[in-house]
């Protein structure tokens, strides 16, 4: 499945925190991204927590679970030194 990556822009009547930012507990000091879902959207939106202004993703749901299913069977693993 090929995954197509857009940019998307927020909604200016949605604050973030109505968003409802999530950031992985697993998430280091300087490797952290969040996810969102807002509400009424399947769209699943992600963003560098460091730097929230920087721009947002948006994935469907088809694409965001084929990510997490190719992220769980190590696919996107960097190659051991």
């Amino acid at each position: 499945m090929e995954l197509a990556m857009k940019k998307t822009t927020p909604d200016p009547n949605q604050s973030p925190d109505e968003k409802g930012w999530h950031k992985s507990s697993y998430s280091g000091v300087d490797a952290c991204v969040e996810v969102a879902i807002p509400k009424g959207s399947r769209t699943v939106l992600v963003r560098d927590s460091k730097d929230p202004n920087a721009g947002i993703l948006g994935f469907t749901p088809e694409e965001w679970t084929a990510f997490l299913l190719g992220a769980k069977d190590g696919e996107f693993d960097l190659p051991q030194a």
